[in-house]
């Protein structure tokens, strides 16, 4: 199958990126920062840094900039090569960027496609500088207005949902104190009836009729109220599970507002992609570089 490498990794960044969001929309902080580079992460954070995205915008842009590149990039260049490019650059890229801030933590494949970015140029500029204008006007005009309308849309929601599921919350709590004070009242009344059979009041037959009569009552309201606990059980459950939900869209969608890309990082990741080209792959540089204009001059030089 033609183009089965990016395809991969395009499939297994999302997978990455889905299975540590736990399906959500965002990955939590701590997981992030789990998968994160720094020096006191270098390892496995070198290698997982890299699949690990702030939230989709930073995701699916990095997703079709890979798919442009990957594509071109799997025409002329062997799988190993693709992914010592790849993967090398990400690991240049992120140890060049903590080395000058090592404060903080890096996420993204940007460096490693930054690196791929280097021979898709040489092997077909054309194409790529046409891709890169199609991907720039796609993703400003479509792809992140829509993830953005996307993300607050469902915040908006779940802050909806959260507040309805607040007031059934006080409904069923309002019905529990009724049904309680229901309770409270048939004791008062079984109380009261004691106290006329001890007067004479009433007689003893009468009594065991009332008393019937009041435990009857108190089962049907003891069922009720263990019925509205049952469901304040569930309603308490599906509000953490929606308040899970609206506190990972919130600081997800902040998280994007207060994203920073790095040029050290895409720099780095392009020179690695491009020395490799020049030490283990010049007879692409020659083959490619000869074609163009002012190649023939410059090939000599490969």
């Amino acid at each position: 199958m033609r183009f089965k490498l990016t395809l991969f990794l395009v499939l297994l960044t999302m997978a990455v990126y889905f299975f540590f969001s736990n399906a959500q929309l965002y990955i939590k902080q701590d997981t992030l920062v789990s998968l994160s580079f720094y020096w006191n992460n270098f390892l496995p954070g070198l290698f997982t840094y890299e699949f690990a995205h702030i939230g989709l915008k930073h995701l699916f842009g990095n997703l079709v900039l890979l798919v442009l590149v990957g594509l071109i990039c799997e025409q002329k260049l062997p799988v190993k090569d693709y992914l010592a490019i790849y993967f090398g650059s990400g690991a240049a890229g992120a140890i060049m960027f903590s080395y000058l801030n090592p404060g903080i933590a890096l996420v993204g494949a940007s460096a490693c496609i930054a690196g791929l970015m280097v021979p898709a140029i040489i092997i077909s500029p054309r194409r790529m500088v046409m891709g890169l204008i199609l991907v720039a006007l796609f993703s400003v005009v479509l792809m992140m207005p829509l993830l953005g309308w996307f993300s607050e849309s469902l915040h908006m929601n779940a802050i909806k949902q959260v507040q309805q599921i607040e007031q059934e919350h006080e409904n069923i709590t309002a019905e529990k104190q009724f049904l309680f004070t229901q309770l409270i009242q048939l004791n008062k009344t079984e109380e009261q009836a004691k106290k006329q059979l001890e007067e004479g009041m009433i007689t003893p037959e009468e009594y065991v009729m009332i008393k019937e009569n009041i435990s009857k009552q108190k089962n049907t309201t003891l069922t009720k109220v263990l019925e509205k606990q049952q469901e304040e059980k569930e309603v308490l459950q599906e509000k953490n599970k929606t308040l899970e939900i609206e506190k990972n869209l919130e600081q997800g969608i902040s998280r994007e507002k207060q994203m920073v890309t790095s040029v050290l990082v895409h720099a780095v990741g392009s020179m690695f992609g491009g020395i490799y080209l020049l030490v283990f792959k010049r007879d692409l540089l020659y083959e490619t570089v000869s074609k163009w204009r002012v190649g023939e001059r410059l090939a000599r030089y490969l």
